[in-house]
């Protein structure tokens, strides 16, 4: 497995706005995949937003990244890991909880006391990963949970 920036790979950028807007383009309402494509070439930086690239045996088979927003119904909670997403072929092969880790590198590196994802259906995973549920509740039609990670 070999994770680097979106940064190192640029041209990473269609896969990735594919992958997001076909996962989770129904919670973005007015989300087209253009402005998906906008959005995943913010994270070239400098700053937030940030895209880590997963590759194994050279092919690209998943992402994640840092924003400070995702949710618009929580803009007091930042910063945010969004978009954990492997390619369906290269599920249950250790890909997301290796993004996953070193998303929390990166939090560290960014001086993050405590982080925050939402998800409408990896809550397990996360929880195994040391994640701690704050809430359940209704986001643009569908139930989410939101939990925060504790990096101190």
């Amino acid at each position: 497995m070999d994770i680097r920036y979106l940064t190192d790979d640029p041209e990473a950028i269609a896969t990735v706005a594919k992958w997001i807007y076909e996962e989770w383009g129904h919670l973005a309402p007015g989300r087209t995949l253009e402005t998906a494509h906008v959005k995943v070439r913010q994270s070239l930086g400098p700053g937030l937003p940030l895209t880590l690239l997963c590759y194994v045996d050279g092919a690209l088979a998943g992402t994640a990244g840092i924003d400070s927003v995702d949710m618009s119904t929580h803009p007091e909670l930042a910063p945010w890991m969004v978009s954990v997403f492997v390619a369906p072929a290269r599920r249950r092969q250790g890909i997301a909880t290796a993004l996953c880790g070193r998303i929390r590198e990166e939090f560290k590196k960014l001086g993050t006391r405590t982080a925050y994802l939402f998800t409408p259906d990896q809550e397990r995973l996360y929880e195994r990963l040391g994640w701690k549920t704050m809430s359940r509740e209704e986001y643009r039609g569908e139930t989410v949970t939101i939990m925060r990670l504790d990096l101190e």
